[in-house]
C-alpha cells in the first residue's frame, strides 16, 4: 500500500515526472519516491466490531505506519457475530449427520439413539451458560 498526499493507494502508478523528467516509479529510491510524496504505508491490523480512531506516523525509513490511538469494541456487535458463527458451525455439524435419523440408514435403534443424543446436544448449544463467548461442543457418538 502507497500514500500519496494523505490518500491511501493499493498501488503506485507505473510512472511518475521525478526532475522534470518520466521516470518508472520502481526505478526511483524511497527518498525520491518521498520527494515526490509518494510512501510505502503499512495500515494497522483491525479487529471486527471495532471502531478505531489512528494517526499516521512517517518513520525514519521513510514509511508511513498507522498507529492506533484509541479502539472501541461494540460489545453488542461482537456478541452477535461469535453467536452468528456458533449457530453457523452448530448448523454444519447438523447437517453432516442428518444422514443418521434417515429410516435407511445401517443404525441400529441403540446407535440411532445416541445420535439423536448428540444432535439434541448440538441444538441446545446457544441455551448454553456464557454462549457465545464460552462454549462446550458435545462429542459425536462413537462409530460402531
Amino acid at each position: 500500500m502507497f500514500r500519496y498526499d494523505g490518500q491511501c493507494k493499493i498501488t503506485p502508478p507505473a510512472t511518475v515526472v521525478h526532475d522534470g523528467y518520466r521516470r518508472r516509479f520502481a526505478e526511483l529510491t524511497r527518498e525520491q519516491w518521498d520527494a515526490i510524496g509518494w510512501n510505502e504505508a503499512v495500515p494497522a491490523e483491525r479487529q471486527p466490531c471495532t471502531a478505531y480512531a489512528t494517526e499516521w506516523v512517517k518513520g525514519d525509513d521513510l514509511i508511513y505506519r498507522e498507529v492506533v490511538v484509541t479502539a472501541t469494541v461494540d460489545e453488542e456487535a461482537l456478541a452477535a457475530r461469535l453467536a452468528a458463527a456458533a449457530r453457523a458451525e452448530r448448523n454444519r455439524l447438523l447437517r453432516e449427520t442428518d444422514w443418521t435419523q434417515l429410516a435407511d440408514s445401517a443404525l441400529d435403534a441403540g446407535a440411532m439413539v445416541r445420535w439423536q443424543s448428540y444432535r439434541q446436544a448440538l441444538r441446545d448449544v446457544p441455551q448454553q451458560a456464557g454462549f457465545p463467548a464460552t462454549m462446550e461442543w458435545p462429542e459425536p457418538p462413537e462409530a460402531e
